[in-house]
């Protein structure tokens, strides 16, 4: 945990002493207390801004009842390691957003009065929070750029935050096979009342995937050959694991023998594989933007790549 993040955390502690109950006590004792209590607990967090669930994608339904988000804006020394980032390489690029989102993130379980690890954020709802650490880096400056629309008569120049980001629509239905973490599905074929259970995919599940894959490639490397051997890279193995998290710490030894188990189960095999390619969290590559009250969609762009996310072009454009 970073300083900043600690230093707001401990401030939190102070303001339980002075009520005679510290939050370490408070954590280890399970202290049930009334709802308004709760409530005062993470009001304000000295420099972090309180995400409202009104705000998130879905409203923040793929998320447990009792989670409050908060996050900070990012120090300078880690917008700057940001920005070595290697912009042609896809996984360095998804693990920097995903370190300084973990970084400048705080979930506080009001319920149980501890903090959640930033890791439990949904993967798909990773630009979104990315999104919204810049805007508090940059003052709420948005992405601007240039696109072409006919009822405006012309060129128009968009705003981009993070609200601007389009999630696909959620049937209810959905929402009633997760349990705040978790999905359940039943399926046809299943023997002794068997279903799909697994872990929304999340920061953390995703990074070991990324983790996994670096290693192989690494030991390709190692070896001085230019092709993988037989068994070290399974690319179907792939698309399924971050569907078979039931905890999110299984290694990728325990995902490739339920891989194995599961394909030996054809109906349950089928199954999922139609949840995998039906499933869709994430944001569509098109925002949304508004001319004359009416609503418009356009492509989203990074005008100024990964590398200038954190950089206000406007700063010294009367010398550069």
């Amino acid at each position: 945990m970073g300083n900043n993040k600690k230093e707001s955390l401990d401030k939190l502690k102070k303001l339980e002493e002075e009520k005679a109950k510290s939050f370490e006590e408070q954590k280890n004792q399970e202290v049930e207390e009334t709802e308004e209590d709760k409530s005062n607990h993470y009001d304000v967090i000295d420099g972090f801004r309180k995400l409202e669930k009104s705000s998130m994608p879905f409203e923040g339904k793929f998320y447990p009842a009792s989670w409050e988000f908060y996050y900070r804006s990012p120090t300078t020394k880690e917008v700057a390691n940001f920005s070595t980032i290697d912009e042609q390489n896809q996984p360095a690029i998804v693990k920097a957003v995903t370190s300084l989102i973990k970084k400048c993130f705080v979930i506080v379980d009001t319920e149980k009065n501890k903090e959640v690890s930033s890791e439990q954020i949904n993967d798909g709802e990773r630009l979104f929070f990315f999104l919204k650490i810049r805007e508090y880096y940059l003052n709420d400056k948005p992405i601007s750029y240039n696109v072409i629309n006919e009822e405006a008569g012309g060129v128009i120049t968009v705003d981009f935050v993070a609200d601007s980001l389009i999630f696909p629509e959620v049937k209810p239905q959905l929402l009633e096979r997760f349990d705040g973490r978790t999905f359940t599905f039943d399926y046809k074929g299943a023997v002794d009342g068997d279903q799909i259970k697994f872990l929304i995919p999340t920061l953390k599940t995703t990074t070991r995937i990324l983790n996994y894959i670096e290693t192989i490639h690494k030991k390709v490397q190692d070896r001085g050959q230019n092709k993988l051997k037989k068994g070290d890279f399974n690319k179907q193995l792939l698309v399924f694991a971050p569907f078979l998290y039931e905890h999110g710490n299984e290694s990728m030894e325990i995902l490739r023998k339920k891989f194995s188990d599961l394909q030996k189960n054809e109906a349950k095999f089928k199954a999922l594989n139609t949840i995998i390619n039906k499933f869709n969290l994430t944001n569509t590559e098109t925002i949304k933007y508004y001319v004359n009250g009416s609503q418009e969609e356009t492509l989203m762009k990074f005008p100024g790549g990964w590398k200038n996310m954190f950089v206000d072009d406007t700063e010294f454009d009367n010398l550069f």
